[in-house]
C-alpha cells in the first residue's frame, strides 16, 4: 500500500500543486503530494502530518513531506517547493528513508529554492530535508529547520545519507538549524549530514548547521 495527499504515484511536470492533509498509512510508503513521483515539480507545497505505521521489519519505509520517493528521470527538478509537515516512519530498524521534503531520491536531477520546517522521525537514512540522496541529485539554495530524530543510523539535520553535490553561495547557503537526536546505539549522526559519499566529482560550498547534536 502506498499513499499520497494527491495521488499514490505521478509522472511528468507538476506546477503549483499543494496539499493540506493528515496522512496515516499502515504501510511503509507515503508522501504529502504523492508517494512516488517522476520528473519535475515547480511551486509545490505540503502542510500537515504523515505517519507510517509499518511494524514489518522486513519492509523499507520511504516517507517524505512532498514525496516518499522521487525519480528525477534524467535532469528533472524540484524548485520553489516546501513542506511544513510532521513526518514520522515507525519502522523499527529497516526503515529506509525518511525526509522532511523527500524520503529518497534518484538522479541525476536538481533541487533548488526548497525547504522543510517540520520535525522528522525515522529509523535510518533520516534527514530534515532528504532521508537519502543516493542518486546524484544536486541541491542549491535549500534548507531545513525541523528537529530530526532517528533510532538506527545515518541521521542528519539536512540529509541522512548523501551522494549529491551541495552547492550554496554566500547569499544563499545550504543549512540546517534543527536539533539532531539519536538512540544510544545509533551510528553516523551529524548536524548537517549523517553520511556523505566519496564521489570525487561532487561539489560542496557554503554549508552550515546550528542545531545541537
Amino acid at each position: 500500500v502506498v499513499a499520497g495527499g494527491i495521488v499514490g504515484s505521478g509522472d511528468g511536470t507538476w506546477l503549483n500543486v499543494s496539499a493540506n492533509a493528515e496522512i496515516i498509512v499502515g504501510s511503509h510508503a507515503a508522501g504529502g503530494l504523492a508517494y512516488s513521483k517522476n520528473r519535475s515539480l515547480i511551486n509545490g507545497s505540503f502542510q500537515g502530518s504523515i505517519t507510517a505505521l509499518s511494524n514489518d521489519d522486513h519492509r523499507n519505509c520511504n516517507v517524505g513531506g512532498l514525496f516518499g520517493y522521487w525519480n528525477a528521470a534524467d535532469a528533472g527538478t524540484i524548485s520553489n517547493s516546501y513542506s511544513h509537515g510532521n513526518i514520522t516512519c515507525n519502522a523499527v530498524t529497516t526503515g529506509y528513508s525518511t525526509g522532511g521534503l523527500i524520503g529518497s531520491t534518484r538522479g541525476p536531477g536538481t533541487i533548488s529554492g526548497s525547504y522543510a520546517t517540520g520535525p522528522v522521525n525515522g529509523a535510518r537514512n533520516t534527514g530534515g530535508l532528504l532521508g537519502s540522496n543516493a542518486g546524484d541529485v544536486s541541491i542549491s539554495n535549500s534548507y531545513a529547520t525541523g528537529d530530526v530524530n532517528c533510532v538506527h543510523e545515518r541521521c542528519g539535520g539536512l540529509i541522512g545519507n548523501n551522494d549529491g553535490s551541495l552547492i550554496g553561495t554566500s547569499e544563499n547557503p545550504i543549512y540546517a538549524t534543527g536539533n539532531v537526536t539519536a538512540s544510544a546505539n545509533a551510528r553516523y549522526v551529524g548536524g548537517l549530514v549523517g553520511v556523505n559519499g566519496q564521489s570525487i566529482d561532487r561539489v560542496y560550498s557554503y554549508l552550515y548547521s546550528t542545531g545541537e547534536v
